[in-house]
């Protein structure tokens, strides 16, 4: 099954002994192997959609799906801004993957620049720091009321242009940093695009 790409049906073995060791060993190692190609099937069909369309806010959409079903984070944000020059953010922001994401703009304003220096960084940010910020941005991010985000920035030629957040109440954010990554560069494509 596994080597078919069916993951669904675990091994089963209560023996108490080191083959039981082995089948846990075994569905660790199909749980990492459906995850990969989770990623990558997720990774290429969003190169696909890049290669046919140049809609920003559909890539934007179908990246946020992909990545909350192979995630499923506490929250998921991806924000992006469309152009340099302009202060609007659009945030896609969720917690279910079977549920539509809120679609939030947002105009970032002078109390906003500490916050976009920080995010602009691969970081992880409290919600006791957005509390010291109060700009819309931070206000809108500390509206979702997750203690901590995971942040990857969006980078464009160097320049900052997003980012992409997971929510997490607990001491550790949820690990997957290369689809994430993927996600970054592939909006970053995009936007140049």
């Amino acid at each position: 099954r596994v080597s078919q790409k069916n993951f669904s049906a675990p091994v089963s073995i209560d023996s108490q002994d080191e083959f039981q060791e082995l089948g846990s060993a075994f569905n660790n190692m199909s749980r990492r192997l459906e995850n990969s190609f989770d990623i990558m099937n997720s990774l290429s069909e969003i190169d696909r959609l890049i290669l046919r369309n140049n809609n920003l806010s559909s890539i934007t959409s179908l990246a946020w799906e992909r990545a909350q079903r192979v995630l499923r984070a506490e929250l998921l944000i991806i924000a992006t801004k469309s152009d340099s020059n302009t202060n609007n953010l659009t945030l896609l922001a969720g917690t279910d993957e079977s549920a539509k994401p809120q679609e939030l703009n947002v105009s970032i304003n002078n109390e906003d620049i500490a916050l976009t220096h920080a995010l602009s960084l691969s970081s992880r940010i409290s919600a006791t720091t957005l509390d010291q910020h109060n700009g819309n941005l931070a206000k809108q991010l500390g509206s979702f009321a997750c203690n901590n985000l995971s942040v990857t920035p969006i980078l464009l030629d160097g320049e900052w242009r997003g980012f992409i957040a997971l929510g997490f109440n607990l001491s550790s954010p949820p690990k997957n940093d290369s689809l994430v990554e993927g996600l970054a560069d592939r909006l970053a494509v995009s936007m140049s695009n």
